[in-house]
């Protein structure tokens, strides 16, 4: 069986990867090689500051490298004030988290979402972002909306798959919401 991509980052690499997605701050605290599961504090602190980056590689890196540490980093989310999300209005750590641990049963739907994008994002790019990666627009798309639109994932595709991959890949996405209901 093979190591997982990231198990096979030399830390030269990672320190590439990093500084180049504008976390020299998280380059510079790189855990060596033979440490690369301990947590540094200050590292955490870091990628706590970089979910809510106005830059999109920053916030893109930071959810990465937080879903790359995995559960063992939940104690610390918790304690800088991470919650299970609730509302529309999600910020990044709280679906981070939500999605690390596993969200919670709740009033929403399986099968859609809402996305918060940079400004400057159109329809059209909502568009090409759901045929990457496996969802349509359902609705209208609205440049000033809080979601700016919800989307409906494709037969056989993962909500939480498709909000990880999103978070992970998508620099103009902000945050997503679940589609909450009244049932």
């Amino acid at each position: 069986m093979s190591k997982p991509f990231y198990q096979a980052l030399t830390r030269r690499k990672f320190l590439q990867a990093t500084a180049l997605a504008g976390l020299p701050a998280l380059a510079a605290a790189a855990p060596d090689k033979d440490n690369i599961g301990t947590i540094d504090k200050a590292t955490v602190e870091q990628l706590l500051k970089s979910l809510a980056s106005e830059k999109g590689d920053e916030r893109v890196a930071a959810t990465k490298e937080i879903f790359r540490r995995g559960k063992a980093v939940a104690d610390d989310l918790k304690k800088a004030g991470a919650n299970q999300p609730r509302t529309i209005a999600t910020r990044r750590l709280d679906l981070v988290y939500g999605l690390l641990v596993g969200l919670q049963p709740g009033s929403y739907t399986n099968d859609s979402f809402g996305i918060h994008v940079e400004k400057g994002v159109s329809e059209v790019d909502i568009v090409a972002m759901g045929k990457n990666y496996g969802f349509g627009l359902a609705g209208d798309f609205r440049a000033d909306g809080v979601p700016n639109c919800y989307v409906r994932i494709a037969n056989g595709k993962s909500l939480t798959d498709v909000m990880q991959v999103l978070l992970t890949t998508e620099p103009k996405v902000v945050s997503l919401n679940l589609n909450y209901v009244v049932k």
